[in-house]
């Protein structure tokens, strides 16, 4: 008899107003990482041991090497207004101390890197803000759908204008 994997493939993506509930129901550490997922397509584990040699603020990229993705590809990931803003606020609090760095990463919880920790918290959140069955995954489903409609919005606004 030959068992079949069940079709588990997530297709779910958060509309603006599910991202702002999510982001008010998350702590300020959370929702650092919660806005570096929804405006990159960065996986958890890229966003999880993102470090700051990564970072290109001048730029504007993230400079991922083959080895940090899943793919083995080394992505150069654009840095969006709202996310220049969160990293320049991280930066901020490293020099002033209120943060420490440890390992060089980015992403930190009371000084220390993120472990699973920050899962629990995720999934927290989402039960706070009413997000039900929602996979942090999701979040690049977000990321490609909202970028599809800006694309989408753009080419009619384009072609309106001609």
């Amino acid at each position: 008899m030959k068992l079949y994997k069940p079709d588990n493939a997530r297709e779910r993506a958060l509309d603006e107003e599910e991202y702002q509930r999510l982001l008010t129901a998350s702590s300020l550490h959370l929702q650092r990482i919660v806005i570096c997922a929804y405006e990159t397509d960065m996986r958890r584990g890229e966003i999880q041991f993102l470090t700051w040699n990564k970072i290109d603020l001048k730029a504007g990229l993230i400079r991922l090497d083959g080895t940090d993705t899943k793919t083995g590809k080394g992505p150069a990931v654009p840095i969006s207004a709202a996310l220049q803003t969160i990293l320049v606020e991280i930066r901020q609090e490293l020099r002033v101390g209120k943060v420490a760095a440890i390992d060089g990463r980015v992403f930190t919880w009371k000084g220390r890197p993120m472990a699973e920790g920050w899962r629990t918290a995720f999934l927290a959140a989402c039960r706070r803000a009413g997000l039900t069955a929602l996979h942090f995954l999701e979040s690049q489903h977000t990321f490609v759908a909202r970028k599809g409609r800006l694309r989408r919005n753009a080419s009619l606004i384009s072609a309106a204008g001609r």
